[in-house]
């Protein structure tokens, strides 16, 4: 028997990878950007490159460390310093009057259909972020009302 016999995923919240990644400052502030400017950017915010270079980390570490929005006397104040900086401060940001936490979700497109898990299909895609954890928890912690959000119908679909 192999001395590792758990497969760990490098994008597991436990393990040492995420807890290591660095130097990625300007996407990091890229993706700021894109949360907390003004006037929300109405293009869809891509990562693309060869395999194996580190997207899926990345996106792990944007959505445990980054996915919140300042307040905007915060966000004035924080945009004109260096990139290094802005990502520091915002990945050990803990205040959470400084902030509110953005709901995030990794979908990925390439899984293979099961059931109503069909990623790639426009209403079973939606159906698959809708049932998410993180956004579940979010409508609940909001002012939404989810009573029927968190429950499934007769046919284990989770409807409103």
């Amino acid at each position: 028997m192999s001395i590792n016999f758990k497969k760990r995923s490098l994008t597991d919240d436990r393990n040492r990878a995420l807890q290591l990644f660095t130097d990625r400052h300007d996407l990091t502030r890229v993706f700021a950007t894109y949360l907390n400017d003004d006037s929300p950017l109405e293009k869809i915010l891509c990562f693309h490159g060869d395999g194996g270079n580190g997207k899926s980390l990345l996106l792990k570490f944007l959505q445990n460390r980054c996915c919140k929005r300042l307040q905007l006397d915060v966000w004035q104040g924080l945009k004109i310093k260096p990139d290094a900086e802005i990502a520091e401060y915002i990945e050990f940001l803990v205040d959470t009057r400084e902030f509110d936490l953005v709901p995030a979700i990794l979908q990925d497109f390439g899984l293979q259909p099961n059931g109503d898990d069909q990623p790639q299909d426009p209403f079973y895609g939606l159906l698959m972020l809708r049932r998410s954890p993180s956004i579940l928890s979010y409508l609940r912690s909001s002012s939404i009302n989810v009573e029927s959000a968190d429950r499934p119908n007769s046919s284990g679909a989770y409807c409103r």
